[in-house]
C-alpha cells in the first residue's frame, strides 16, 4: 500500500493522514466575531506549543521535533489552502509554574491562535482557564480524561489512561491467562485514572487485585515497592509511567528475584525503557499504544522525514511518532477552519473546527470530537518485547468500556 503524505496533496489535508482510509471532517458553524478573523487567501497562521526544551524532562520535546518536521513539509508544499503554518515553541521545562507566562508569550506576543501537542497534564491545568477565556483551542498531550470538559478548549488525542489500564488487564486475564494481577500506580493525574480503569475492568471480570502498590516517582530506589509486589506473587503487574520510572521499578523487582509480566503504556514506549531495563522486559512485557509502531509501513513517510531533517532524534520513541501524528491532526483542523474563513482563520473558527472533527485512519483510529465529547482515541494495539525490540502482540481492538474521569 502506498502512503500518501500531506505535502503530496494541494487540498484536502484531512485525507493526508493515510490514503484509502475513512476521514470525516465537519466544518464549524458558529459566527466569528473576533477582529481579523477571516483573512484573504494565503497568509500565515501561528501555531504555538509548550515543551521542555531544557531541564530533566527534555526528552519529551521529541514530539516538537517531529511536529516541526511535519509542518515544514506542509509549508514546503504550499501550506494548507495557501496558508503557511508558523510553529512557535516556548520552553516551560515541564513545570506548571513556568507555563502560564510562556503561554501568554505565545498568545499575546506571537499571536498564536491554537496550541498543538503541548506536553503534560499539570502544565495544561495551569493554563486551561486562560485558554478558555481567550478561546484558544489546544491539543495537549495528556491521557488524563478529566481535563477535557465542555468548559475547556482542550481536546484529547491520546487514549485516556483509564482505557489503557482496562485494556491491559483484559488482555492479561483473557489472552495471557494471568490469574493474579497487581496494580502499581502513582498518586497523581497519571496514576489515579490508570488505577481506576484497571480496577473497573478487574471488577467487571470478578477479580480482586492481589495488590495495589503506590509508587513514588521521584524515588531513586524502588526496592520497597518491588518488595510489596513480590509479596503479592502477582503474575501480571500493570503500571503507567515514563521510561525512567518504569525501568527503575522493573530493575528493582528483577534484583530481588521477582519477574512478573508487565503491562505498560505508551508513556514508556521507547528505546530508553528497553536500554535501562536490560533484558528484564524480554518476553515479559506488553505495551498498550494508540499509534502504530515507528517501523510500521504506514509511517514510512515519517521515517523518511525524520531521517532527512533530524536524523539524531530517536524516531522509535512514542513521543516522536506522537508529534508527527499530532501535527497531522492539527493540520486537519486548520484545513477545515481555513475553508470556513477563506483564509487565515481566527482562534474561534479553529475552535469550531476542533469541536467538529472525526478521524478514523491507519494512524488515528476512532477519534471523535464534538461540543460534548473531547476525549481521545478508543482503540489500542499491543506490542510485546523480544530481543530488545518491540514486536506486535495484538492488533487494534476497542478498549473496554469503563467510566472516565475517575481517580
Amino acid at each position: 500500500m502506498r502512503i500518501t503524505t500531506p505535502w503530496h496533496r494541494s487540498r484536502r489535508y484531512t485525507a493526508l493522514l493515510v490514503a484509502g482510509t475513512s476521514v470525516v471532517v465537519l466544518a464549524g458553524c458558529g459566527a466569528d466575531a473576533e477582529a481579523g478573523t477571516a483573512g484573504s487567501a494565503g497568509g500565515e497562521l501561528v501555531v504555538g506549543t509548550l515543551m521542555p526544551l531544557s531541564g530533566p524532562q527534555e526528552p519529551l520535546s521529541n514530539s516538537y521535533r517531529s511536529m516541526k518536521a511535519y509542518f515544514d513539509r506542509v509549508n514546503k508544499d504550499g501550506g494548507i489552502g495557501g496558508v503557511k503554518v508558523r510553529l512557535v515553541v516556548r520552553d516551560d521545562q515541564f513545570n506548571p509554574v513556568n507555563t502560564p507566562s510562556k503561554v501568554r508569550e505565545l498568545v499575546d506576543q506571537e499571536k498564536a491562535r491554537m496550541l498543538c501537542a503541548n506536553q503534560g497534564s499539570g502544565t495544561f491545568k495551569s493554563i486551561s482557564s486562560y485558554l478558555a477565556a481567550r478561546k484558544i483551542p489546544s491539543l495537549p498531550m495528556s491521557g488524563e480524561s478529566s481535563l477535557f470538559t465542555t468548559g475547556s478548549t482542550g481536546f484529547q488525542l491520546l487514549t485516556p489512561y483509564e482505557l489503557t489500564g482496562a485494556h491491559l488487564v483484559r488482555y492479561g486475564v483473557e489472552t495471557k491467562k494471568f490469574a493474579r494481577v497487581a496494580i502499581a500506580y502513582t498518586d497523581d493525574g497519571v496514576g489515579g485514572p490508570f488505577l481506576s480503569g484497571a480496577r473497573q475492568q478487574l471488577e467487571a471480570m470478578g477479580i480482586t487485585p492481589v495488590a495495589e502498590v503506590k509508587i513514588n516517582a521521584a524515588a531513586t530506589d524502588q526496592t520497597p515497592a518491588a518488595a510489596k509486589l513480590k509479596q503479592s506473587r502477582a503474575d501480571l503487574v500493570v503500571f503507567n509511567h515514563v521510561a525512567p520510572v518504569v525501568s527503575q521499578l522493573v530493575r528493582a523487582t528483577d534484583r530481588i528475584g521477582f519477574r512478573p509480566h508487565w503491562g505498560l503504556t505508551y508513556a514508556a514506549q521507547n528505546k530508553q525503557v528497553l536500554e535501562l531495563s536490560g533484558d528484564a522486559l524480554d518476553d515479559r512485557a506488553t505495551f498498550a499504544t494508540p499509534f502504530p509502531d515507528s517501523e510500521a509501513p504506514e509511517l514510512a513517510d515519517y521515517r523518511a522525514a525524520m531521517e532527512s531533517t533530524d536524523p539524531k532524534v530517536d524516531r522509535t520513541d512514542f513521543l516522536t511518532v506522537e508529534g508527527w501524528i499530532a501535527g497531522a491532526v492539527c493540520a486537519q483542523v486548520i484545513e477545515t477552519a481555513v475553508e470556513k474563513a477563506g483564509g487565515v482563520p481566527s482562534s474561534t473558527q479553529l475552535l469550531d473546527a476542533m469541536k467538529n472533527t472525526s478521524v478514523d485512519t491507519e494512524l488515528v483510529r476512532g477519534l471523535t470530537w464534538s461540543q460534548e465529547e473531547r476525549t481521545g482515541q478508543r482503540q489500542l494495539q499491543l506490542l510485546g518485547v523480544s530481543d530488545g525490540t518491540f514486536v506486535p502482540a495484538q492488533d487494534y481492538r476497542p478498549a473496554p468500556d469503563v467510566e472516565l474521569g475517575e481517580g
